[in-house]
């Protein structure tokens, strides 16, 4: 005869890892779902400018909106980098606090 003692519902290790992760998912998913449209949005901002191009519009100013284009890609990128860093910030503080 063996006893098994049954932990109760959400104490198991992976009840654990999951509310221990899912926060953090849920904010992650939402990020990434913000980043892809706006990577998107300068995806067709670049074939727009491929188009220009090959249509014969003035190579100055297609030098001009390239440029434009890419300093969205790098605000883009800044934003979400500050962004990250932040939110990693923010929760190692609530852990040195003591809260979850």
């Amino acid at each position: 005869m063996t006893t098994t003692k049954e932990e109760p519902q959400g104490r198991t290790f992976l009840g654990e890892v999951r509310n221990e992760v899912k926060p953090v998912a849920v904010a992650l998913c939402a990020d990434i779902c913000l980043f892809l449209i706006l990577l998107t949005a300068l995806v067709v901002a670049f074939i727009a400018l491929r188009l220009l191009a090959a249509l014969g519009y003035l190579a100055e100013r297609v030098a001009i909106l390239e440029s434009v284009h890419y300093w969205a890609y790098l605000a883009v990128f800044v934003m979400f980098l500050i962004d990250l860093i932040l939110k990693i910030g923010s929760h190692i503080a609530d852990r040195m606090r003591g809260n979850k």
